[in-house]
């Protein structure tokens, strides 16, 4: 009778193991309700009777460059800097061909960049690549990047390790757009392809306005050794069945992780940062409407959960988002308040 009622309580607590391993192979998408008490938004510049967007950003330990970009009216070539509460111009003078949403970075004392669009209605990105001095103030050309691309690389420089995410354009007449991460050694001026393949068909398994030359716009974060990438869409059809996916990159092994889906609206030009410990998803325009969003959207990748947060004061899309000195900044772009450019701090309450 004893060796009877073991044999069903060993049977009870193995289906029990086996229920709960089924349950969380299943993914399951969190969404908690705006917490808005958690963070505060604070306006850090403004400059009145200018636009800045498709501008790139850069930080060194001391100073935070914006480089080019596009006003509405015309385009922009000057590198700026945040000083206190202030955008200044800088003298320093790009030998470059490309001035619109560049390959842009600071690593020591030494600036990089290349790449970049000549126009609005250009179909890919020049490939010219440089290198800057900041104490020698001398400018020397490096070897050409080895890819186009046609919409905003993102860039990840942490322990000295140089990670750039671009959408570069392949196959034939370069109408086919695929992510690929790309890792750089300034020692020797080499590019290095550290992700396995990721096909458009991969990203995007409904047949509804698959990415092509245009449409492929990701943003992503990084915390730790992870990446996380929202490949942004616009969908004009089946406004329902359009979701917006939501990838993990592995930096250690090479490999696509697909996740629960992003749970806000379908939109595109938004921006994305990490403090470290969250990764946050903001602003941007649904394609549907003129109106630019506010909601800001914080992921825990921790426990795999999204959670709306306060939203940013201003509308706003082609936005950047970044760090410097351990905080984090959005700003740039086209804002609610038309001719201006704002720059903003976002803090957590303790």
């Amino acid at each position: 009778m004893r060796a009877l009622l073991l044999l069903c309580f060993l049977s009870m607590v193995s289906q029990g193991y086996a229920q709960q391993a089924r349950l969380n192979e299943l993914p399951e998408v969190v969404y908690i309700p705006p917490a808005s008490g958690k963070y505060v938004w604070e306006r850090v510049a403004q400059i009145k009777g200018r636009i800045l967007f498709n501008n790139t950003i850069a930080c060194s330990d001391s100073v935070m460059y914006s480089f080019g970009g596009y006003d509405t009216l015309r385009v922009q070539r000057e590198m700026n800097r945040l000083v206190g509460r202030r955008v200044i111009k800088d003298t320093l003078r790009y030998p470059g061909q490309g001035f619109k949403s560049n390959v842009f970075f600071i690593r020591d004392s030494l600036m990089y960049l290349g790449g970049g669009h000549d126009s609005g209605a250009s179909r890919y990105a020049w490939n010219d690549f440089w290198q800057y001095n900041l104490h020698t103030h001398l400018w020397k050309r490096l070897n050409d990047l080895p890819f186009y691309y046609g919409r905003p690389p993102v860039v990840f420089i942490e322990n000295d390790q140089i990670i750039v995410l671009i959408a570069r354009l392949q196959g034939q007449d370069f109408h086919e757009a695929v992510p690929v991460f790309y890792e750089y050694e300034p020692e020797t001026d080499r590019w290095t392809v550290i992700s396995h393949e990721l096909s458009s068909a991969d990203i995007f398994t409904e047949q509804v306005n698959k990415p092509n030359v245009n449409t492929m716009y990701p943003v992503a974060f990084k915390i730790d050794q992870s990446i996380f990438v929202l490949f942004q869409r616009v969908c004009m059809r089946d406004w329902n069945n359009c979701s917006i996916p939501f990838y993990k990159f592995d930096l250690k092994s090479g490999e696509w992780t697909m996740l629960p889906p992003f749970p806000g609206r379908t939109k595109t030009w938004s921006f994305a940062l990490s403090d470290g410990r969250y990764g946050y998803i903001g602003g941007g325009n649904t394609g549907r409407s003129a109106l630019d969003r506010k909601d800001v959207f914080r992921y825990d990748q921790q426990i795999g959960k999204w959670e709306q947060i306060t939203s940013m004061p201003r509308g706003v899309r082609y936005a950047k988002g970044w760090r410097f000195r351990g905080e984090s900044y959005v700003g740039f772009g086209i804002n609610d308040k038309f001719n201006t450019v704002v720059v903003w701090k976002m803090k957590q309450k303790k």
